[in-house]
């Protein structure tokens, strides 16, 4: 189990991740504001994506499909101490990114290494730990058996096929977006005060089930927040109702409500 939790796609300070992690006073320079630091047993990356950060470095980090492709320090090697620390198996890893333009960081999750390069500096590719079922919904698995009548409260083993969402592509949608609903409006956070802070779901405009095979999600032009009763409005038929549609069905139900 993890040391520390984050929220997967919210943008955070460095200074702030510094605090929530427990430092007390936040340090304002050392190992804790480079790129990355261990601190508890625990590592802490930030990165850059997209352009140089604030040092000027301009380090060719990117997101390849459901990883990111990271690369050290300038002088950093693959046999130096801190990153055989890094990408050790049972390492706890945590990945803040942010794109040109962002004042603060947005976390991806918990990563492993799955491949180290011997160049330097060093590059690494990390895959991201399976984003949480919170947002899996009916459409999202096929069932591969039938099923039997029986009576309530009796165990039934069903097979199904399980359609994977990508961590960072959650991740992506959700600091572009943010996570309030982008079809009703809901803050779950405003909602519910802390206990629904950050919790949303994200929604494929084209289904995972229909498509059957993996394929190169773009987060922001693919992917969408929505609320858990928007998400099961959306499916509730075929084809799925895009975004637009509910909204006006939304809109419309709210007029007829101030009419009556």
């Amino acid at each position: 189990m993890a040391t520390f939790s984050f929220q997967t796609g919210a943008r955070y300070t460095r200074v702030a991740v510094l605090g929530l992690v427990g430092m007390d006073p936040v340090p304002k320079w050392g190992p804790w504001v480079n790129g990355y630091f261990q601190y508890r047993g625990a590592h802490f990356i930030f990165c850059n994506v997209g352009g140089p950060g604030r040092t000027g470095h301009n380090y060719p980090n990117e997101f390849v499909g459901d990883d990111l492709f990271w690369t050290g320090k300038t002088k950093s090697r693959r046999a130096h101490p801190s990153i055989q620390r890094l990408i050790a198996p049972d390492s706890e890893v945590h990945i803040f990114f942010r794109i040109p333009g962002w004042e603060e960081f947005a976390y991806v999750g918990l990563a492993r290494a799955v491949f180290v390069n011997d160049e330097c500096p060093v590059g690494i590719r990390w895959r991201f730990a399976p984003a949480d079922d919170e947002d899996t919904l009916a459409q999202d698995v096929e069932s591969t058996t039938s099923l039997r009548p029986s009576s309530e409260g009796s165990m039934t083993t069903v097979r199904v096929n399980r359609y994977e969402r990508s961590t960072a592509a959650r991740a992506q949608c959700l600091a572009h977006f943010g996570t309030v609903c982008q079809a009703c409006g809901i803050d779950f956070g405003v909602f519910y005060g802390a206990h629904g802070a950050g919790y949303i779901h994200v929604h494929h405009h084209l289904p995972l089930s229909s498509i059957k095979q993996s394929y190169v999600v773009d987060p922001i032009r693919d992917l969408v927040p929505v609320c858990a009763n928007c998400h099961a409005m959306i499916h509730r038929r075929d084809p799925a109702l895009t975004i637009s549609e509910l909204r006006a069905l939304i809109r419309d139900a709210r007029s007829d409500a101030r009419g009556m």
